[in-house]
């Protein structure tokens, strides 16, 4: 397990996230995923596998859990996107491809 990201939100969860990369290299495949460990009884209660995404493209970095609308958002700088997990389904699709909000801007970074 490589833990990226450690969030815990109001609904006494703790949400880590593994990338799956060891030593920084490239995801294992099926190996991404999101979980959910419950902080009243220390267990985990959903595990979360990205597999909708092109893994030798994406660097999955980072997430942010929306509990209310059953979502998580990880940024995807390889790819200049945002993966989007429905936490209902577990699929995940990415959006914002190349848009100028996941892209660097060139005249402002160097």
């Amino acid at each position: 397990m490589s833990v990226q990201a450690l969030f815990i939100y109001q609904d006494d969860a703790l949400w880590v996230f593994d990338p799956a990369n060891p030593n920084f290299g490239k995801s294992i495949p099926a190996g991404v995923k999101l979980l959910r460990v419950d902080l009243t009884t220390n267990q985990i209660t959903h595990t979360y596998v990205v597999e909708d995404v092109p893994l030798s493209q994406a660097s999955l970095n980072d997430v942010q859990v929306d509990p209310g609308r059953q979502v998580a958002y990880l940024p995807d700088p390889g790819r200049a996107c945002l993966v989007v997990l429905d936490l209902k389904t577990g699929k995940s699709r990415s959006v914002l491809m190349k848009h100028p909000s996941t892209t660097a801007d060139p005249q402002k970074s160097g």
